[in-house]
């Protein structure tokens, strides 16, 4: 092995190292995001008052709960998410 490609092989295993850390800290993030957002949900969720969209908050909840499980497949969590939100553009132009 060269000198060429031995410093070639240290560069890219860097780079490796930097974007595997890069993924896991966006999901480190995702992670505790969602979590805080369960608990201030948990707390606002009163069962005395059921107006103001507080019978939709169970749903939030839940739907949190999978993200949170989900928090190291990030990516295809955003791809659903512009997925809907494209959906949900055209459903607006349409009318």
């Amino acid at each position: 092995m060269t000198a060429f490609d031995e410093n070639t092989f240290w560069m890219l295993g860097s780079y490796f190292v930097l974007v595997i850390m890069f993924y896991f800290l966006v999901s480190l993030m995702l992670y505790l995001t969602k979590n805080s957002e369960i608990k201030i949900l948990n707390i606002i969720k009163d069962p005395k008052k059921g107006s103001r969209g507080r019978k939709h908050i169970g749903d939030y909840i839940e739907k949190s709960n999978k993200e949170k499980r989900l928090t190291w497949l990030w990516p295809y969590l955003l791809f659903q998410e512009l997925v809907s939100y494209v959906k949900a553009r055209f459903e607006k132009k349409k009318k």
